[in-house]
């Protein structure tokens, strides 16, 4: 997994939560954030546009109630390997 992308994450999630960066693990449980499928949303879209990358069409679907930090690095990886990623228009 591309570090930018694990970083991009990490930045969003502390910017939408305020909990720390350094304090996110894969492990972290985003209901223990407070992200509810609102802010689920907005994560993805601020990811888009703030660090161009658009997950696949429904990625806010597949992060469910008990969805960890590493289920949206899993699910953003999972869709650049299949080119459902893409930074600034092109494929990372």
């Amino acid at each position: 997994m591309p570090q930018h992308l694990h970083d991009a994450v990490a930045d969003t999630l502390a910017d939408l939560t305020g909990t720390p960066a350094d304090r996110l693990t894969p492990d972290t449980p985003l209901a223990d954030l407070g992200l509810d499928s609102l802010l689920a949303e907005e994560l993805l879209t601020v990811l888009a546009e703030k660090h161009g990358i658009t997950p696949a069409d429904g990625a806010d679907f597949a992060l469910g109630p008990h969805a960890t930090v590493g289920d949206v690095l899993a699910l953003l990886d999972a869709d650049r390997a299949t080119g459902g990623v893409r930074p600034s228009g092109a494929l990372l």
